[in-house]
């Protein structure tokens, strides 16, 4: 284990770099913060290539850092002072583990089952919550290149390890996904007001189905829509417009997995 105590240090600038989408999108790596992330990256047998650890934490836990090690023996292991923490995450209260990942490949698609495409879906919460739900309803997820990037802090936060399920694929635009899942055999929905949509609890989504769902505010394009088989609603009270993006999609995908 390597000792790190300035704030300057080429090593710890470069993984607090990771921050920024940027320099993710340069490297292929990501840093995940707590222990949570780590024990589901050590699950998933994410590759891990640096692990930062303060000295509080090592003081507390120090078995975990050990399992650390030794599931990632090729990975440099750094300790650094409690206070040079905040290099690495924008957390109030970081535990004190971090890990410098490598992006896992993108799924290549073949999901075989229900699909969710989400059409410049920008809010990191919701798309971190779409990508939990995802999991727990057994979900591919196809995010367009206007997404909230899925390796940022706040989305692998909301996401509880879910984004190293590898149920994740990426696309230009919906109108290319939905062109590549019908020639897989899916038919497609969006997810929309539109005078012509089906309730949702009358829709089948069983089998190879995908819906598209849209923007937070904008809602989907009307090049998405047009490239869908139908429109689906979800049927809610009367005095209520919309629900939340991420809510939507899981009430969703829960359809789906019900069916």
């Amino acid at each position: 284990m390597t000792r790190i105590t300035s704030k300057d240090n080429p090593r710890l600038v470069a993984a607090g770099s990771l921050k920024i989408r940027k320099y993710r999108d340069e490297t292929g790596l990501f840093i995940i913060s707590g222990k949570k992330l780590a024990e589901e990256a050590r699950i998933c047998r994410v590759n891990v290539k640096e692990i930062y650890v303060s000295d509080g934490f090592l003081n507390r836990d120090a078995a975990f850092v050990n399992k650390l090690q030794s599931a990632y023996a090729s990975a440099a292991v750094y300790s650094i002072p409690d206070g040079l923490c905040r290099k690495l995450t924008d957390e109030d209260s970081p535990e004190g583990v971090f890990c410098v990942c490598e992006k896992p490949a993108a799924s290549a698609g073949g999901f075989g089952g229900f699909v969710l495409i989400c059409e410049r879906l920008s809010d990191p919460g919701n798309v971190g919550t779409v990508l939990r739900s995802a999991r727990a309803f057994g979900a591919g997820v196809i995010l367009t290149k206007d997404c909230a990037d899925p390796y940022s802090p706040k989305v692998l936060r909301a996401a509880m390890g879910a984004v190293f399920s590898n149920r994740v694929s990426f696309a230009p635009d919906a109108v290319t996904a939905a062109s590549h899942l019908r020639g897989d055999g899916y038919r497609i929905y969006a997810a929309a007001l539109h005078k012509e949509a089906e309730p949702l609890s009358s829709v089948d989504l069983s089998g190879r189905r995908a819906v598209i769902v849209g923007n937070e505010g904008a809602g989907l394009s009307d090049a998405a829509i047009n490239a869908c088989d139908g429109v689906i609603l979800i049927e809610m009270e009367k005095e209520c417009e919309s629900l939340n993006a991420a809510v939507a999609a899981s009430v969703i995908m829960y359809h789906a997995y019900k069916k």
